[in-house]
This record gives structure tokens, C-alpha cells and sequence, in this order.
């Protein structure tokens, strides 16, 4: 066991390393809002706020996000108890079923549900209904390179 609590630690550590780089990017992308010439780009100031605010405040989730996770790796990292039970969190063999089952379903309806979106916008917005064509291309793009990885790495 203590070889899996070393792979941990490492896993653990690249984990963090991740949450700064979240941390950083989302930083960046928060000052890159507040810039004058993007803001002169929307068509009047109560689009840049919105904006703007959605920005911040998806910011500041993320933020919050990354600092939890990053101190509960840390803690876990620090104690063998917490690391251990960390370990069999994330590989316990009934949870992963569960996650794959619910992931499932949910894309599938998401994919479904921006397209009737789509639809419905396209009556109103011909660029709002091109982003959520994009955005279920995504969506269908990203299943399928998943389930092409996970089909060869198991």
C-alpha cells in the first residue's frame, strides 16, 4: 500500500499544480475583462458590466474551488490517514461505475437540450444559435475522444 500512497502523493501534487494554473489563467482572464478595449467592444455599458460581472464572479467560484482543493490535497498529503482514505475515494470501484452511468446520461441530455435551445434561438439570434451549434459540437466532440481514450487505455 505505501507504493499506491506514494503514486498518490505524486497524483496529488500534479493535481495542485493544475489548481494554480486554474488559479493563474482565471487571474489573467479576470484583468483581460477590465480592459478598455474590450469593453469599448460591447454596444453599450450595461453589457460590459454584465459582463464584467459574470466574469468576476465566475472567477471568484473558481477561485474558492481551487484553494479548497488545493488545501484538502495539501492536508491529505501531510497525514497518512487522510491520504489513505482520499485513495479509496477516488478509486473506488462503485463510485466510478456511478460517475460513468450519471456522466452518461447527463451529456446526453445536455447535448440534447443545447440543441433545442439552438433551435429556439435561432428564431431570435442567428450568432446566439451559431454558439450553441458550437457549443453541442463541443459537447458530442469531447464525448467521443473520451470514449475513444477510455476504450484504449482499459
Amino acid at each position: 500500500m505505501n507504493k499506491n500512497l506514494e503514486k498518490m502523493k505524486k497524483d496529488l501534487t500534479r493535481r495542485n499544480v493544475v489548481y494554480v494554473g486554474v488559479f493563474l489563467l482565471t487571474s489573467a482572464l479576470v484583468n483581460l475583462s477590465h480592459r478598455e478595449s474590450l469593453v469599448a467592444a460591447y454596444a453599450n455599458t450595461q453589457q460590459a458590466d454584465f459582463m464584467q460581472g459574470f466574469v468576476l464572479g465566475g472567477a471568484i467560484v473558481l477561485y474558492i474551488y481551487c484553494i479548497f482543493q488545493m488545501s484538502k490535497n495539501l492536508a491529505a498529503m501531510k497525514d497518512e490517514q487522510k491520504l489513505t482514505r482520499l485513495y479509496n475515494e477516488l478509486n473506488d470501484e462503485r463510485t466510478c461505475k456511478i460517475e460513468s452511468l450519471s456522466g452518461k446520461f447527463a451529456v446526453q441530455c445536455s447535448a440534447i437540450l443545447l440543441l433545442l435551445c439552438a433551435i429556439g434561438v435561432s428564431f431570435f439570434s442567428f450568432e446566439g444559435a451559431m454558439a450553441l451549434i458550437g457549443a453541442v459540437v463541443v459537447v458530442c466532440l469531447t464525448k467521443k475522444i473520451s470514449m475513444i481514450y477510455y476504450n484504449k487505455r482499459y
